[in-house]
């Protein structure tokens, strides 16, 4: 049944009951009045007039409405029932939400398409709908598993009026068009009974929600992908991106594109959005949102791209860093740890560019870090850092410690608040949780407003590049997603390339000879000049603020 029926079987219902409750009160009006007068029983002389015939058709009138008044009856009962039918007909599907005040939305099912074993679900587009408690209920779930794993203190909570509050100051203050999107899973239950058989089945519904400044906020349920099979490609993408020069990562790349994004589209161009932030569910965190593919286009070629854990959880206002300050630092060889060749350039080229103040190898220390970072508004570490399967296995390599989760605090990147944390060497544990809650955590747990980390260790060429020219764009774009979407830009369209022992820099900024960091145990691929594959910027997430 599609929503014209629907409506009209619901106006018509309505119709029928107003109508029906105000003949009844008429009629009771009039019954009280008969009751109160004894009309039919009051001498002629007292009562209106002296004639009987008057007083007899007032009486008649009466009991005309009351026969009117039965029947009224009847068809408010009536009219009752047709709306519990359409309520059970058209409502089968019953989201779960546990949240403050969470509703129960309709949905399209067709029953047809069930099979007791492998349900197929038809695609389904929900109208707008009411989506406050659903938003609130999806940021508190997942600040809640932050905090929870983190170890911070709940903070306030985020609904949908502040949400379009927030996107409504960035527009007018960077001049870009944002988009939140939700991407999560919602517990459902579906009704597949039939005359012989009642049976409920329990799933868990992917919905997407978008909230943009203006216009009303959307809702989309995708029935096309079970959980399981979301997940599977999520991992499938992941693996396929690590491997340069294959294009494997193709197929899903372009299926998460169709779940996650394409069912937003229309709206997305309606709105001439430009910015999207994603706050998404486990083990869709941690997946290179900037290489989903629509078939002609990478993602990142549409919009600049950020990722936050929840919006709660994120300091949103925006600041102009284009006069800020960077401290640099970072080493290019570690004790129990891979060597990192490209340090020295890389934080050299950063400075050609910025107001910086480095420090490298044996100054790269935790105590000196401390003691420097108040006066910068950027903080760029070239060194590793790691996500694993606990707060212990994760953490940031300094010369002569590592700095672990549990410890991220300690740099207090919040007094003041530094509005760029950069880390050009990081890895992520594919589709774990812990791993995923902690690359995701990194802004909020150091303090930082904004991280900009990669997902998996990068080819030194290829970070080396990407850095060098996100921090000439950041000299100029609006916002630093937007900076960061234009490095990408670059190395996909082979404007950064590297050539016997030299990088080459987009727009031909500079020429920078490679020979002295390069190890021979990594030498230069002449199959693969170019930086164009996913691998190379694909790994780069801004996450926290990305305005």
């Amino acid at each position: 049944m599609n929503y014209k029926c629907k409506d009209v079987i619901y106006n018509v219902s309505t119709t029928i009951w107003v109508i029906g409750h105000f003949i009844d009160q008429i009629s009771n009006a009039l019954y009280s009045f008969e009751q109160k007068t004894k009309l039919r029983n009051v001498p002629l002389a007292d009562f209106f007039c002296d004639k009987v015939e008057v007083n007899y058709f007032l009486w008649k009138v009466i009991q005309v409405f009351r026969i009117i008044r039965f029947y009224s009856l009847f068809f408010l009962n009536f009219s009752l029932w047709l709306a519990l039918v359409f309520l059970l007909y058209v409502e089968p599907v019953k989201a779960q939400i546990n949240g403050p005040g969470a509703p129960e939305f309709e949905e399209d099912v067709n029953i047809d398409f069930f099979n007791p074993g492998i349900p197929v679900f038809p695609d389904n587009q929900l109208p707008l709908v009411n989506v406050d408690p659903v938003v609130f209920y999806l940021d508190n779930k997942f600040a809640t598993d932050y905090e929870s794993y983190l170890d911070i203190a709940k903070g306030e909570r985020i609904n949908l009026e502040k949400a379009r509050e927030i996107l409504v100051k960035i527009e007018k203050a960077a001049g870009v068009k944002p988009g939140i999107i939700y991407a999560s899973f919602i517990p459902v239950e579906l009704d597949v009974s039939s005359s012989q058989n009642q049976q409920i089945i329990k799933r868990n519904q992917f919905e997407l929600v978008l909230i943009t400044a203006k216009g009303k906020p959307i809702r989309k349920t995708i029935h096309t992908a079970s959980q399981q099979e979301i997940y599977n490609v999520a991992k499938e993408f992941y693996k396929a991106v690590e491997k340069p020069g294959d294009n494997s990562y193709e197929a899903p790349a372009q299926k998460l594109y169709q779940w996650m994004v394409k069912p937003l589209e229309d709206k997305l161009k309606e709105r001439e959005i430009n910015n999207l932030l994603f706050i998404t569910d486990e083990k869709l965190r941690s997946i290179p949102l900037a290489a989903l593919h629509d078939g002609k286009q990478f993602l990142v070629e549409k919009y600049s791209i950020g990722f936050t854990p929840s919006l709660s959880l994120t300091k949103t206002e925006y600041k102009d860093v284009k006069k800020s300050h960077i401290l640099a630092m970072g080493a290019s060889e570690f004790e129990n740890n891979r060597p990192l060749p490209a340090v020295k350039k890389e934080i050299s080229a950063i400075s050609q560019i910025w107001n910086t103040e480095s420090y490298l190898n044996e100054d790269f220390t935790l105590t000196k870090l401390k003691s420097s970072k108040k006066q910068f508004g950027i903080i760029h570490l070239a060194t590793h850092g790691n996500f694993g399967k606990s707060p212990e296995d994760s953490f940031i390599e300094f010369k002569n410690k590592k700095l672990n989760l549990n410890q991220f605090g300690d740099l207090k990147f919040n007094e003041p608040t530094v509005e760029l944390l950069v880390l050009s060497a990081c890895q992520t544990s594919s589709g774990n949780r812990e791993a995923e809650l902690g690359f995701g955590g990194l802004a909020v747990k150091t303090g930082a407003k904004t991280a900009l980390a990669s997902l998996w260790n990068v080819d030194d060429y290829a970070t080396f590049g990407l850095m060098s020219e996100f921090y000439h764009q950041l000299k100029e774009a609006p916002i630093k997603s937007e900076a960061l979407q234009k490095a990408q830009i670059a190395m996909l369209k082979g404007e950064i390339w590297q050539e016997n022992g030299k990088l080459y820099t987009a727009r031909n900024r500079n020429v920078i000879s490679m020979e002295v960091v390069q190890p021979k145990s990594q030498p230069p691929s002449p199959k693969l000049p170019k930086f164009t594959h996913p691998y190379y910027w694909a790994a780069f997430t801004m996450i926290g603020n990305p305005w």
